[in-house]
């Protein structure tokens, strides 16, 4: 039951997520077109602020409200789940307008002593009026996550896309013409209004709620300040992990165009660079992580629950199968943007200035890929100070690169270090996993038979179909018929048994 439960929750998540990663695209493209990619580096020194206010208000609080109420939903504990929700909403809220107040008061601040570039001030104080309606709508999706009904988040994130998107398409032609800064500041308000629309999506479908949340069976009711230790004991370590992650993020996008500036020894060239490769190349390398976002978000109660149950056995098939979920996307996806990169930028963004960005970032997306269904994992056996430590150890070795490499080498540098700390992270938590399930992993079949799997296909796809510049339907084509052969290989090889995956 446990593994059918995972595959239909990751499988709404996964549409949701392909469906917001392809508005997603034409977003990033539309935005390159009008804003440029000057535009476009503007716009990336703001998202690392808005990442940072999301993993202090909202991060924490959504993962522990999403294992706490499975755990008690496990165990039939209805009055407890009523708790649990009445703490984190009015943690969230007390949060929320305590950071949206020092990023509107403080802006000024942020924006010419850390950010170093006062075009950002505007769109920094209207970041502001997003954090509370994000915050509590976070908390309600982590509710629906426990409860295991992925449908509402999963529709509330096409929403809060489409509003971004269709904010920017109504508005960015009209304010682009006075400056990059207004341009800007059309795009975060797009932020804005798909919080806010968000939120009352959610919180309609949690008003509507029919469960009686005031009875508890098999087990006593507890009280709200054994509750609301729990829940601090877990959101805290959770909290500062995303915390002090998302400042080191923040301070690696800061770090970038700085030191690129020192390498070009020109401010617009850098921006340019940096706006290409985060803008352009980091959202296009990161659009298969769609399915295994999905995996990860649902992996956290799952784990959780079968743990409340101590269910060992469980616990082992559903690593397992996530595992070679993960493999299996990972190394494909990295397997086609290594084989088809200018065709896939051409095909895309009509620019193949950037495939040797996509070439150089294939080899270490497989491992960007693979940490997020293991982060999952282990939030969900409750591991939130290692992950926190490994975090550290990855940003730390990126920072180091960026310092002192990107000067040296260019954006050479600040790769090299992304590859480098990622192999170091990928390979430190799925030996963690191992030891905590003992389960006995098979390099042979989770690794080595995927990549010769995708090496045959995208191959056999090159040989046959490859055109110089192909066009969106041809470059559809091509990876359709890639991941037909990529299926077929993988059962020939004897990867995995179908009917043991979905009829067991």
């Amino acid at each position: 039951m446990s593994k059918k439960i995972l595959i239909k929750g990751a499988l709404i998540l996964t549409i949701s997520s392909v469906i917001t990663k392809f508005m997603g695209f034409f977003y990033s493209i539309y935005m390159s077109q009008t804003i440029g990619a000057v535009g476009l580096g503007l716009y990336q020194l703001i998202m690392p602020i808005y990442m940072l206010t999301w993993s202090i208000t909202s991060s924490g609080i959504t993962t522990t409200v999403s294992k706490l109420i499975a755990a008690e939903k496990a165990k039939y504990c209805y009055d407890n789940i009523r708790k649990i929700t009445i703490i984190s909403f009015s943690v969230s809220f007390l949060l929320s307008i305590i950071v949206s107040g020092i990023l509107f008061f403080f802006s000024h601040e942020i924006a010419f002593y850390i950010i170093k570039d006062e075009r950002t001030l505007a769109s920094l104080k209207l970041l502001s009026i997003a954090i509370p309606f994000m915050a509590i709508g976070s908390a309600l999706r982590g509710y629906f996550f426990g409860i295991q009904n992925q449908t509402v988040p999963a529709i509330s994130q096409v929403i809060e896309q489409s509003v971004r998107i269709l904010t920017v398409f109504l508005l960015a032609e009209k304010f682009v013409h006075k400056g990059i800064t207004y341009a800007c500041g059309v795009a975060v308000l797009g932020i804005v209004l798909g919080e806010i629309i968000s939120f009352i999506f959610v919180f309609i479908f949690f008003s509507n709620k029919n469960e009686n949340y005031n009875i508890c069976h098999y087990n006593k009711s507890r009280s709200y300040i054994d509750i609301a230790s729990e829940f601090f004991f877990m959101a805290f370590p959770l909290t500062l992990t995303r915390v002090i992650s998302s400042f080191l993020l923040t301070l690696e996008n800061i770090l970038i165009p700085q030191r690129l500036t020192i390498f070009y020894n020109h401010s617009e060239n850098a921006m340019s660079v940096f706006g290409k490769l985060t803008g352009m190349a980091m959202p296009l390398i990161q659009f298969p992580s769609a399915l295994l976002v999905a995996v990860s978000i649902t992996l956290v109660p799952e784990i959780s629950k079968l743990q409340a149950i101590k269910s060992t056995n469980k616990i082992k098939k559903t690593v397992s199968y996530s595992l070679l979920l993960t493999s299996t996307v990972s190394i494909f996806s990295g397997i086609a943007f290594f084989v088809f990169p200018e065709q896939i930028c051409t095909a895309i963004y009509n620019d193949k200035s950037i495939s040797s960005f996509i070439l150089k970032l294939s080899l270490l997306s497989p491992f960007i890929y693979m940490q997020t269904s293991l982060n999952g994992l282990l939030n969900g056996f409750g591991k939130h100070i290692f992950i926190f430590i490994n975090n550290i150890i990855s940003s730390v070795i990126t920072i180091f690169f960026i310092y002192f490499m990107v000067p040296k080498i260019g954006v050479d540098g600040f790769l090299l270090g992304l590859l480098l700390s990622h192999l170091i992270s990928f390979l430190i938590s799925i030996l963690k996993i191992l030891k905590i399930t003992g389960l006995k992993l098979s390099i042979k079949n989770t690794f080595l038979k995927p990549l010769l799997a995708g090496l045959s296909a995208s191959l056999t796809v090159r040989y046959f179909l490859i055109t110089s510049s192909p066009d969106k339907y041809m470059l559809m084509l091509m990876f359709m018929l890639m991941s037909i052969l990529y299926f077929v290989f993988l059962v020939l090889l004897k990867t995995f048994d179908i009917k043991k995956i979905f009829l067991d």
